[in-house]
C-alpha cells in the first residue's frame, strides 16, 4: 500500500473521530426539553454551517445530536467497565452518576463480559 494511501486513511480516521467529538459536544448544549419545551426553542442555531444546504434545519440539527448520543452510547460498557475495573470507581457511585440499576452495572463489569 502506497504511503499516500495510509496517510489519507489515517487522516480520514482522524476527522472521523474529530465530527464524533463535535456532535458530542453539540448534544451536551442542546437544551433541555423538559426545562424548554419544543426542541431548538431559546437556542442559538449556528445558521452559517446549514444555509446553503436548503433543508430546515431543525431536522439537520436533530440527526447530528442523535448521531452525537449514539456515538456516546455505543463508548457505554467500555467506559463503565474501564470505570469500575481500572478506576476502582464503586459501582454504587457509578450508579449514582450514571443512573444505571446496579444489576446492569453488575452485567457489564462481569469477567465474561468484553
Amino acid at each position: 500500500m502506497p504511503l499516500w494511501t495510509a496517510a489519507a486513511r489515517h487522516s480520514i480516521q482522524r476527522l472521523k473521530r474529530t465530527i464524533v467529538d463535535r456532535q458530542c459536544v453539540a448534544l451536551t448544549l442542546a437544551p433541555d426539553l423538559e426545562s424548554h419545551g419544543a426542541a431548538l426553542d431559546g437556542w442559538e442555531l449556528p445558521h452559517a454551517a446549514y444555509e446553503d444546504s436548503g433543508d430546515p434545519v431543525a431536522p439537520m440539527v436533530a440527526a447530528e445530536l442523535l448521531a452525537g448520543w449514539a456515538a456516546t452510547t455505543a463508548q457505554r460498557d467500555p467506559l463503565v467497565r474501564w470505570a469500575v475495573r481500572g478506576a476502582k470507581l464503586p459501582k454504587t457511585r457509578a450508579h449514582e452518576v450514571t443512573g444505571l440499576s446496579r444489576v446492569t452495572i453488575d452485567r457489564i463489569v462481569s469477567p465474561g463480559a468484553a
